[in-house]
């Protein structure tokens, strides 16, 4: 399942390899879309909220909620994990 990012990024190809910039799904600054095609959630690269994923089946409500809220279910996310890349499911909203 794909997810609605085509409306939130732009991509283009640099030294042969394509390149998703997107707005970042917290604090709205610009971000790199690292999601691998036929994903149905998220993997987000941003040099302001670091690395991190939102799963397929809270994206939407994650969307719906105030910055401060996203910022929160990160640093939920950030403080359950010891290594890689944060995932924001259900347990952090």
């Amino acid at each position: 399942m794909q997810t609605a990012r085509s409306e939130r990024e732009t991509s283009f190809v640099r030294d042969g390899k394509r390149s998703a910039v997107m707005l970042c799904d917290i604090c709205k600054g610009l971000a790199v879309d690292r999601t691998p095609p036929g994903s149905d959630g998220v993997k987000i690269n941003c040099p302001t909220c670091g690395n991190y994923a939102i799963a397929g089946d809270v994206l939407d409500k994650f969307r719906k909620l105030t910055i401060e809220e996203r910022r929160r279910a990160l640093e939920k996310a950030k403080a359950r994990l010891s290594l890689g890349r944060p995932l924001i499911t259900r347990i952090e909203l």
